[in-house]
């Protein structure tokens, strides 16, 4: 009798203490939950640090070892982060290769680049096929390029070690049909350019140039050149000419290489070294169809630099010398709203006149009316500036410019 009393005696206080150890459980996880949501990552990290001595199973069991080394990492406690990141590693946890790659950062940032791909490549062996591999697999490379261990880089980018395996089927299955999944990539590029630097400094010119030839050629959208074309444009540029003398001069090419090298910095708004070339254009292909863009690109470059003075020179240039060129009527607009810009507005004005009666009819004529009527309106001819809002309303009745007229006329 006394036996069954004790026996159901210790049941019930097991019974207790799980329950209890369950509802203590539930209560520190509601804790922790709430103080992550309100960013009050002190008390998370306490409630964290309570649980762990209390009930070290479930703290496990949970991955709260890696919170806690988010937390810690985000606190710049990185000895922390780095002691609780090495225990989600270490005993196999679904969060093992996400701890691998804060530790590869954490080592990163403290520039220890040995440790770095020691996680790393701890990851790349767990996880071969995981969501970060690639990432990894980028900065494994550009790891042992920053370590100028330049020969390691060029074979792992040459074996495209840097792509997850299920991409690489991907490639192959797709190879002999045009998508859009066949674009050159960000990443692709971008490890393009770190190989060519590579080559570089290990002295293999050849294979640098072939790097950055590809750069410019095989662009993802060829009407909006990338950094890493201009990084491919300088690169060719400067093996050609020498570094002492990149940014002064740029060797003989074709017009057509001159004008693509020439666009591409353009685009990136590298004026100076866009103009180079459209001006090797202009002095050693005189013949060249591509003058009259060269020309006007020449000025337009200047005016985004706020030259608005010289740019007047190109832009008039191209006026006389390519009067129906297509690209003449771009000029005299160009032409016009630089002479506006400095203070010229007779100039302004005789150029926007022109412009309405060569291209009357043409898309977005209207902005020369209503830059007429500012014009005017600024120099103190309200007159003639109320002369020309009811021109404008006239020759465009019933369309959006005339509004716009009407309020600049009760203005």
């Amino acid at each position: 009798m006394l036996y069954a009393k004790l026996s159901n005696f210790f049941l019930f206080s097991l019974l207790f203490c799980i329950t209890v150890s369950a509802q203590n459980s539930s209560e520190a996880h509601t804790k922790i939950r709430n103080a992550v949501e309100n960013k009050d990552y002190q008390a998370a990290a306490g409630e964290l640090q309570i649980l762990e001595q209390n009930d070290k199973k479930n703290f496990a069991l949970n991955n709260y070892d890696y919170l806690l080394a988010r937390i810690a990492e985000m606190q710049g406690d990185f000895a922390a982060a780095t002691a609780n990141y090495q225990a989600v590693a270490g005993r196999n946890s679904v969060l093992s290769e996400y701890a691998l790659w804060h530790l590869s950062q954490i080592f990163r940032a403290s520039g220890n680049l040995f440790l770095e791909r020691i996680y790393l490549q701890k990851l790349l062996t767990i996880a071969p096929e995981s969501l970060m591999t690639n990432a990894a697999n980028a900065r494994l490379t550009r790891s042992y390029f920053e370590s100028k261990d330049y020969e390691t880089a060029i074979t792992l980018v040459e074996s495209g070690e840097w792509r997850v395996e299920s991409e690489k089927k991907s490639q192959i299955r797709n190879l002999n049909q045009k998508t859009e999944d066949q674009k050159p990539k960000i990443e692709d590029r971008e490890t393009l350019v770190l190989l060519g630097q590579a080559y570089l400094r290990s002295g293999k010119i050849n294979e640098a140039r072939e790097v950055y030839t590809k750069l410019i050629n095989n662009l993802p959208n060829p009407a909006q050149p990338d950094d890493f074309a201009l990084a491919g444009a300088k690169a060719l540029d400067e093996f050609a000419v020498g570094r002492d003398n990149f940014g002064k001069t740029v060797p003989p090419l074709a017009d057509t290489e001159h004008f693509r090298r020439a666009q591409i910095y353009q685009f990136n708004r590298s004026f100076p070294l866009a103009r180079l070339h459209y001006q090797a254009i202009v002095e050693k292909h005189p013949t060249s169809n591509y003058i009259p863009d060269a020309l006007f690109q020449f000025g337009r470059g200047l005016m985004q630099e706020r030259n608005f003075n010289e740019a007047i020179i190109w832009f008039e240039r191209v006026q006389a010398e390519f009067p129906d060129h297509p690209v003449a009527k771009d000029a005299l607009s160009q032409a016009a709203s630089a002479y506006s810009r400095v203070s010229k507005p007779k100039e302004a004005m005789t150029r926007y006149q022109k412009f309405i009666e060569k291209y009357d009819g043409e898309e977005n004529l209207e902005r020369a009316y209503l830059n007429i009527v500012d014009i005017l309106r600024d120099t103190g001819e309200n007159a003639n500036a109320l002369k020309w809002t009811l021109r404008t309303q006239e020759v465009f009745r019933g369309k959006l410019p005339e509004a716009l007229a009407l309020f600049t006329q009760a203005r």
